[in-house]
């Protein structure tokens, strides 16, 4: 992911912050990373740019996310929510396709 994908939200005033790990990384450095980002107040969403390495633990990342930063709808309270119907951040993907 190139820092052109920041592009856009800087021309709205958006804050977007990308920050990229080397293939390298370890499932404890990204635990630490997203507990960090889920306690920054001017972090209002989260994106977990997957796949991750193979050696990373997916599931233990996304799921360490704030549901409420959670903008990918991937933390297990967020998808429940979302398959009961009940309110919820409908991810852009799936909302797309709900629209057709």
């Amino acid at each position: 992911m190139s820092a052109t994908r920041c592009e856009p939200a800087a021309e709205l005033g958006i804050f977007s912050d990308l920050i990229t790990r080397p293939a390298s990384v370890t499932t404890e450095e990204l635990l630490e990373l997203v507990a960090s980002l889920n306690t920054r107040y001017e972090i209002d969403g989260i994106l977990v740019q997957l796949p991750l390495p193979a050696h990373v633990d997916t599931k233990a990342v996304l799921d360490a996310v704030s549901p409420a930063k959670d903008v990918d709808g991937l933390h297990p309270m967020n998808a429940a929510l979302l398959l009961a119907g009940r309110p919820a951040l409908i991810p852009c993907t799936p909302r797309e396709f709900l629209k057709s």
